[in-house]
């Protein structure tokens, strides 16, 4: 469900408790981190830049999942050469690097990891 090429959902938050959620596309997982390209999404990564807790939902026609984590942004290094390398279409600004908290299966409102 989070896997390269789906869409998801990314909600961060400013310092103020400011939420802003916008669709991004996976750059797929680099281990246990999910990268996702930041190519127009100026105010997630202010908010990052304030507050590094994240919230990730992925969602099909059957299911729905939602990630807990915490993102760090990467401008140079392995994470931002592996999310130009698997980019496609917008230039890659910076690469969000999401460390996995936990998952839950939203359907069976249940944490899974």
């Amino acid at each position: 469900m989070f896997d390269y090429g789906n869409e998801l959902i990314l909600s961060t938050s400013s310092l103020n408790g400011k939420t802003h959620s916008i669709v991004v596309i996976s750059a797929g997982f680099a281990g246990n981190k999910l990268l996702i390209n930041a190519c127009q999404t100026k105010k997630s990564l202010k908010n990052i830049k304030e507050n590094q807790f994240v919230s990730i939902v992925s969602m099909n026609k059957k299911e729905y999942y939602s990630i807990e984590g915490t993102a760090e942004i990467y401008s140079f290094g392995k994470y931002f050469d592996l999310s130009v390398k698997r980019n496609k279409g917008f230039k890659v600004k910076k690469s969000i690097v999401v460390s996995i908290k936990n998952v839950f299966d939203l359907d069976k409102v249940k944490k899974i990891i």
